[in-house]
């Protein structure tokens, strides 16, 4: 009887930690790739800001800065027209 209960309860303690492992690399993975997301945002918007239409994006400049952005933060960059077409994309 004591065996049992003491079995039981590793096996309980065992799925817990188990539990608490996955919701913790899982909340920690997504913290990681919101901070990622929003450097990202954050310096593609400076850049666009600056630009008249979207044809001043097209530029040399920006694309080298979302190649470096990409490389630091190992995320992929797709950058579009209003029209949907692909205008540059980064893939790590």
């Amino acid at each position: 009887m004591l065996t049992s209960a003491l079995v039981g309860a590793l096996i309980v303690l065992a799925l817990g930690t188990v539990w608490f492992s996955i919701n913790y690399y899982n909340g920690s993975n997504r913290l990681r790739l919101e901070e990622k997301i929003q450097t990202v945002q954050k310096t593609l918007s400076t850049y666009c800001s600056y630009a008249r239409d979207y044809t001043d994006i097209n530029s040399n400049d920006l694309f080298q800065t979302m190649d470096r952005l990409a490389n630091d933060t190992q995320v992929d960059i797709n950058l579009y027209d209003p029209h949907g077409k692909l205008i540059r994309f980064y893939k790590t």
